[in-house]
């Protein structure tokens, strides 16, 4: 099951991602079940199709353009009035562009690297949660609690992520808009393989990655003329103290040179290879559906889809798990795990009856007071 997940959705002669096929179990009797992964391995799947309708490829550019105003402030030795913390920024991006950072992993797997389905993810990576978002905003989060040049780098660090995420997912639906074909690559560290081709294809054809690209013709061109002009305006907006002090307090006391510059030279470059590109993007041609079609999508499915008049035979990849540690065995590490009870919950119990943690608390406090003076 795992092998068959492997595979890619694209036919190898027609280069077109509509490789429908079944993944069938024949039971004793000769009876046949589609073969399906348990509910609990396909939890992403509606917040993932759900988030391919609502994604903004505006929404993400002209986040994309302000965020770089704060990444000026990596070049300054000395910041005046020794402030840089996120202001609104975690807010703004946890809530109102909730849409536009979210599962940039799973996205840039499912249509950079044209993984079949939801399930056929999870039974073939081993990074099930949106684990890139939640750094960010921790870090972020952490940085407003921060001080000194801690709270400035973890900023920084928050700020970078976020310009990472939203450029995969740029990326990955400009891959998929533009049908270009899936990565072959299924080698070590093939998720991450096609999470930073989803970067650079996020960085050099960003006009790509909106919905409108799929009507091609005028609408596509006019959509990336549209984009492009908004999002000029809007990084010219960010330029003003007050906008910068709204997102990051402290990025605008940076030089801003650097950063007109580089987005100046991008956003031109950009225009015109998307303009190049929405030229060859053929205009959508609506086909009628068949009146009953012999397979349907299903993301449960480790190829993606399945036959309607079968029943299931559900699998949970969880059963069939073995122990992570070959050379114990299940006697020792029932010994092993009682040793553990007894040091650590023995360890913390001392701790009630000691003052080896107040000690610690005021050594750390001494230590930042000194560093301060």
């Amino acid at each position: 099951v795992q092998q068959v997940a492997k595979e890619n959705r694209m036919k190898p002669v027609l280069n077109t991602r509509v490789h429908q096929r079944c993944l069938l179990y024949e039971d004793h009797e000769g009876r046949l079940f589609n073969l399906i992964i348990s509910k609990y391995h396909v939890g992403p799947a509606s917040q993932w199709e759900g988030l391919m309708e609502t994604f903004s490829g505006l929404q993400a550019m002209m986040a994309l353009v302000v965020l770089t105003r704060s990444l000026s402030c990596a070049f300054e030795d000395q910041i005046e009035g020794q402030t840089f913390r996120p202001a609104y920024l975690s807010l703004v991006l946890g809530l109102v562009l909730s849409e536009e950072i979210s599962l940039s992993w799973l996205t840039a797997s499912m249509l950079v690297r044209a993984v079949p389905s939801i399930s056929a993810y999870s039974l073939t990576s081993k990074v099930g949660s949106d684990w890139l978002r939640k750094v960010m905003v921790l870090c972020l989060t952490l940085a407003g609690a921060a001080s000194g040049e801690t709270q400035r780098y973890m900023t920084l660090v928050g700020v970078f992520l976020a310009i990472i995420i939203l450029l995969a997912n740029l990326g990955s639906r400009s891959w998929y808009f533009l049908n270009w074909a899936p990565l072959q690559y299924d080698g070590p560290m093939a998720p991450f393989v096609a999470f930073l081709a989803s970067v650079m294809a996020g960085f050099v054809v960003p006009y790509m990655g909106h919905r409108e690209i799929e009507a091609g013709g005028k609408r596509a061109l006019e959509s990336v003329l549209t984009t492009a002009v908004v999002v000029a305006a809007v990084f010219i907006l960010s330029d003003y103290d007050e906008v910068q002090k709204f997102i990051v307090v402290g990025s605008e006391t940076c030089n801003q040179d650097v950063v007109n510059l580089g987005v100046g030279v991008w956003w031109a470059v950009t225009l015109l290879m998307g303009m190049c590109l929405v030229a060859r993007v053929a205009p959508f041609q609506p086909f009628p559906e068949e009146e009953e079609a012999l397979l349907e999508e299903d993301h449960a499915s480790p190829v993606g889809y399945r036959v309607p008049n079968l029943p299931d035979f559900v699998l949970d990849p969880n059963h069939a798990k073995r122990g992570g540690i070959p050379c114990l065995s299940m006697g020792m590490e029932l010994v092993l795990g009682v040793i553990l009870a007894i040091g650590i919950g023995g360890f913390i119990v001392f701790l009630a009856f000691t003052e080896l943690d107040d000690n610690l608390n005021s050594n750390t406090q001494l230590t930042a007071i000194t560093d301060v003076f």
